[in-house]
């Protein structure tokens, strides 16, 4: 994957396939955070191309007491 096919999946919000532009796209449902990172696997159901999601922390927020 080169520079301007990652700034366009980011910039889609990871919607479409940064290869082919599919929206033909799947993660696994499990999401493994270590140190406030967690990745996702994500793969293309049109060609067949995989790469993984990266996500930071970036807020917290209080749960409200009832």
């Amino acid at each position: 994957m080169d520079e301007k096919q990652k700034q366009n999946y980011l910039d889609c919000g990871g919607v479409l396939c940064p290869f082919c532009g599919s929206s033909s796209i799947s993660a696994d449902e499990a999401v493994d955070v270590d140190g406030g990172v967690g990745t996702q696997s994500v793969s293309c159901g049109e060609c067949m191309e995989e790469w993984t999601d990266v996500y930071k922390l970036f807020d917290v927020q209080p749960v409200p007491i009832d």
